[in-house]
């Protein structure tokens, strides 16, 4: 018997061989899309008038999809990134609704040498219409009740299912055919694998009866199914 060799050092016949193969598929297109757009998610934003700003807008578009705070303040005279915030019960996060609490320098966890951090430090508020403080923490979102990252998965996971679907047409496609014969045939399975790996021409044991071992199955929907499973995705 034709046997492949999966983790764990299980051995499995070809059937269960092409099984796994369907499922590793839908999980290897469910890895590479939602990581491609977690990539992508920091390159969505476009910043104008930045010309005097010592800020790295990637480096911040990537901790606020971490769902880190940022603290944007004045170091040596230039506004940069001064650190993350460790407490966000502030009266202006959109997310609380009733703090009066006003985030000073004991709430920032600085990421700029000691040296330069400034001596005083408070967030500027509405309190009084923005008159006083010397920093502003930039948020992901106004309310952040669902991550990009579950967004992302739970659309990803859609989609997978109809790549699922389509590759087992592809491969419905290829093999359309029962085979009979007892269980653990080296001739049956070396047919099945020859077969769906597209294989112009295979060779069976002089025993094979393709009459008797081999029931062709029609299906003339494949590629209507094709055609709405692409509309859907």
């Amino acid at each position: 018997m034709e046997e492949q060799f999966i983790k764990g050092g299980l051995k499995v016949d070809i059937g269960q061989d092409l099984k796994q193969r369907v499922v590793n598929h839908r999980e290897t297109f469910r890895r590479i899309f939602s990581l491609r757009y977690l990539e992508m998610l920091p390159t969505l934003f476009t910043y104008t008038n930045t010309e005097n700003l010592s800020i790295n807008f990637l480096k911040m578009e990537t901790a606020l999809n971490q769902g880190v705070d940022i603290v944007i303040g004045e170091a040596n005279g230039n506004l940069q990134i001064l650190g993350y915030v460790t407490n966000r019960d502030s009266l202006e996060n959109p997310s609380i609704l009733f703090s009066d609490n006003r985030l000073t320098k004991d709430d920032i966890n600085f990421i700029i040498p000691k040296k330069d951090i400034p001596k005083d430090l408070e967030e500027i508020t509405y309190l009084d219409n923005c008159q006083s403080g010397n920093f502003v923490v930039v948020r992901n979102k106004t309310l952040n009740y669902v991550s990009d990252r579950e967004i992302i998965n739970h659309y990803t996971n859609e989609l997978a299912e109809i790549v699922l679907s389509r590759f087992s047409l592809t491969m419905q496609t290829k093999i359309q055919t029962f085979f009979k014969g007892d269980e653990g045939d080296e001739d049956i399975n070396q047919l099945v694998s020859d077969l769906y790996n597209g294989a112009p021409f295979v060779k069976i044991g002089k025993f094979f009866d393709i009459k008797d071992n081999m029931i062709r199955v029609e299906n003339d929907n494949i590629a209507l199914q094709f055609a709405e499973l692409k509309r859907e995705y």
